[in-house]
């Protein structure tokens, strides 16, 4: 905070006295109150006015080059430091008055915060809480349940997937009012196939055709209740509910609220879908040989159902794949337990690839000290640990990756620029 109110104070003191124009968001500061009547934090931005204050320095104006200077997040403390010394806060002196402007900006603070939560998401992040916390924001009532379900599926059937708990509110609201998960499941991918948008202030009242999730809803004691469907590239990719045990606490001008952070939602829900789809594939091909795609979908299941049990027991084991009253129109052989000795060999020759690159790299420091030597040795350190125990196909694309873009041209570069004999060696 400090640190905030000295770069504003400045900013102010260096177009008066030097005509710096600063950024127009430089002063503005961005602070939250906690609203008593809903227990949710509401944001205002804080504007600061100085058209209305005089400044004097004491003394002969320092002459200062600004040509080089930029104000940017990593060097703007540190410049403070210099100008701090050079323009002493003793000797300045301020006249007149100012503006504070405060406005509330809860709703795009909020959007924008959504936003940097997918943006910088990580592979095997899990975020769902974080987002609906924050659309509980949005929306500016604490008291709804906000769920986002992503519409995961093994050879077309809707699952419950718990290996990244992202249904973990799902699998917890069943446990807590002993409802069946299938019957759950059941609604949900009825809903699925004929999906629209839902908005019901009144749950308790019985309408014609309704779907198989409101007998169920009413068993929660749910009152009100907004379903909407998240589509990607005209595709569904999920679905968000909020859903409400007080009455009339949903209105209209929430699906308004939630319209901009849809395409937000929708791009979060897809890049689950592909992250379950990489893990049940990865899975696949770590456990099993070569697959015929006639055949993949049974392994497809015992792969999902493997990875349920492993989230539960570490020691879980792969179960085996039997096709019981099949018989094969041709035979043909294969070898035992391929797919893991050829895992076995891959590891092994990049471990031995990877010591060759470090040892490499070690004796060209000796010859020319070079930072991106010791950033390349960092990595290849890095991917030793991260392939120790097995090496998956990703990782094998992402090494030989490593290899051809970083080390190859490196090494090139190098053996052009310092070509000697020891390096040779």
């Amino acid at each position: 905070m400090e640190a905030i109110k000295l770069t504003t104070l400045y900013s102010f003191v260096l177009e008066k006295l030097y005509g710096l124009m600063a950024d127009k968001a430089v002063g503005n500061m961005i602070h939250y109150a906690k609203d008593e009547a809903t227990g949710l934090n509401r944001y205002f931005r804080v504007e600061f006015d100085s058209r209305f204050v005089d400044l004097e320095f004491d003394g002969v104006l320092p002459e200062i080059n600004f040509d080089n200077v930029q104000l940017v997040d990593e060097s703007k403390f540190e410049f403070l430091q210099v100008i701090q010394r050079i323009l002493p806060l003793e000797k300045l002196r301020f006249t007149g008055f100012s503006l504070l402007n405060i406005k509330e900006i809860t709703s795009s603070y909020v959007i924008e915060k959504i936003k940097n939560i997918i943006v910088n998401l990580s592979p095997g992040q899990f975020v769902y809480d974080d987002i609906s916390k924050s659309l509980k924001e949005l929306l500016g009532n604490n008291s709804l349940d906000v769920g986002l379900m992503p519409v995961l599926k093994v050879n077309d059937k809707l699952v419950v997937n718990c290996v990244e708990d992202v249904n973990e509110q799902l699998v917890a609201t069943c446990e807590k009012y002993k409802l069946s998960m299938d019957k759950y499941m059941s609604a949900i991918d009825n809903y699925a196939k004929n999906p629209q948008i839902v908005f019901r202030k009144n749950v308790s009242e019985v309408l014609d055709g309704e779907n198989d999730i409101f007998p169920i809803l009413r068993t929660m004691g749910v009152e009100g209740l907004i379903v909407l469907p998240i589509y990607f590239q005209k595709q569904l990719v999920g679905v968000l509910t909020i859903y409400s045990k007080e009455k009339d606490a949903l209105q209209e001008q929430m699906l308004s609220a939630l319209e901009p952070v849809i395409p937000l939602l929708e791009q979060l829900l897809q890049t689950s879908i592909d992250d379950f789809k990489i893990v049940l594939d990865n899975t696949v091909k770590e456990k099993f040989t070569f697959l015929q795609p006639s055949v993949e979908w049974r392994f497809n299941e015992v792969a999902f159902d493997y990875l349920q049990q492993k989230e539960r027991d570490k020691k879980a084991e792969v179960q085996e794949v039997h096709f019981r009253n099949v018989y094969p129109l041709y035979g043909a052989v294969d070898i035992r337990n391929s797919t893991l000795e050829r895992n076995y060999a891959l590891r092994a020759d990049m471990v031995h690839q990877l010591h060759l690159c470090i040892t490499i790299l070690e004796k060209l420091k000796k010859e020319k000290e070079l930072g991106l030597t010791n950033e390349i040795i960092f990595k290849a350190k890095r991917w030793l640990e991260t392939i120790n125990d097995f090496i998956s196909s990703d990782d094998e694309f992402q090494l030989n990756l490593f290899f051809e873009d970083e080390v190859k041209p490196y090494l090139q570069h190098f053996t052009a620029q310092y070509s000697t004999a020891a390096i040779a060696t």
